[in-house]
């Protein structure tokens, strides 16, 4: 696992639970238009930041031609075939609609089907069937979108109940996808957070922030109860 850290980086090694420092990046995407940029391992197990990727095997960063739209909240999902789809997001003003495929066979990126309409602070959670759920952020917070990468078309689904912006979908064991958090038109109780998927096919939801500040609290969820249970 590589931790973008501004100007700096960070590897956690598994099983020993330590962070050491890896080679900088040439320059922090957070500085460039995002907050927080997506980071995507690939399959050969380099890393993509945006326009950048590093190889843990050489401790060494590559930087790309950009994408040609990209900015904060904008999700990047590694598809079936090993493509990247990077989508939405904002810079320097409004949100985009736009949609980006990047190849690392090739290291280039090629335009996708644009969005219907723009958002930021989605998500993008890849199916069992290879297409993409794109659900909620700001601008659509109640809508949710379907992309087939076979056929490069986008397909409204069902509307959430409730809009949210900021929160996580995370895809369970049986296939269905688990929303949690965000914020929405009453406010906030976790957002910006984590949602991981277990070995048990539990979800383990951590951190995130709240009106009143940074949310300390963890709790996991076991789709075959429904329940919910606090965490020490």
């Amino acid at each position: 696992m590589v931790r973008d850290a501004g100007p700096s980086a960070a590897a956690l090694v598994p099983g020993v639970g330590l962070w050491h420092p890896v080679a900088a990046p040439p320059y922090s995407p957070g500085l460039h238009g995002t907050a927080a940029s997506p980071i995507t391992t690939l399959p050969d197990g380099t890393v993509l930041l945006r326009e950048l990727r590093y190889a843990p095997a050489t401790d060494t960063w590559q930087t790309l031609a950009p994408p040609e739209t990209v900015g904060q909240g904008a999700t990047q999902t590694l598809l079936p075939d090993g493509r990247v789809l990077l989508v939405g997001g904002r810079q320097y003003g409004p949100a985009t609609a736009t949609a980006t495929l990047y190849t690392p066979a090739t290291n280039d990126w090629t335009p996708a089907a644009s969005l219907p309409s723009a958002r930021t602070a989605h998500t993008a959670t890849l199916l069992a069937d290879g297409t993409v759920l794109v659900i909620g952020g700001a601008i659509q917070p109640t809508t949710a979108l379907r992309y087939t990468p076979a056929t490069d078309i986008w397909t409204p689904t069902a509307p959430l109940a409730i809009g949210r912006v900021g929160h996580t979908a995370t895809r369970l064991a049986d296939g269905r996808v688990l929303v949690t958090g965000g914020q929405d038109a009453d406010g906030v109780a976790r957002a910006a957070h984590t949602a991981t998927l277990l070995a048990d096919s539990t979800v383990l939801v951590v951190g995130g922030v709240a009106p009143s500040g940074a949310v300390y609290s963890i709790e996991r969820y076991d789709p075959g109860t429904g329940n919910w249970r606090s965490v020490a």
